[in-house]
């Protein structure tokens, strides 16, 4: 039973650290893939700043590196990305953080967890503190940056796996 747990916690890292290494690889091509579609980079404040992704495919919450701010507006980093309107909002470090995490799809190793848990969410990172909510959602302990949609979570209970979700 333990290796089914290591089993299912290693299957949802590796799938976070395959997605990664493909956003990577595409974008560190000097063309965006014929499949992508440019969009505008927005300050937080809604005013347009000029900038242009080639990509808005392979642009990622928190990401600081592609969005050809021109240097001109210090540490700027994706706070938010919409795809289908081929919108990204630019902004400081501090609006990256959030309490809460919405999440979708759940695995359960068992019967559904509400309660206090800790959240893998990067495999090169040390878990999170927060609770799970009766829709499956998170409360951060303390309020940590938010999360990239599409960023596989893994729930502990001490050192037990007991489901994973993914970010919305």
């Amino acid at each position: 039973l333990a290796t089914c747990y290591l089993l299912l916690a290693t299957c949802y890292l590796l799938l976070a650290t395959c997605s990664y290494f493909l956003y990577l690889l595409l974008a560190t091509s000097y063309r965006a893939p014929p499949l992508c579609r440019s969009a505008c980079v927005r300050g937080s404040g809604g005013r347009g700043s000029g900038a242009v992704v080639d990509a808005v495919e392979l642009v990622t919450v928190g990401q600081r590196k592609g969005l050809n701010l021109g240097g001109k507006t210090g540490r700027s980093y994706a706070v938010s990305v919409d795809v289908k309107s081929r919108r990204v909002v630019a902004g400081a470090a501090e609006e990256l953080l959030t309490s809460t995490l919405q999440l979708r799809d759940h695995v359960w190793v068992d019967e559904p967890h509400v309660g206090p848990a800790r959240l893998q969410i990067s495999a090169h990172a040390s878990p999170n503190t927060g609770d799970l909510d009766v829709n499956g959602n998170v409360t951060w302990s303390e309020p940590r940056r938010k999360v990239a949609p599409g960023q596989a979570v893994v729930f502990y209970v001490d050192d037990i796996v007991v489901g994973g979700a993914t970010a919305v």
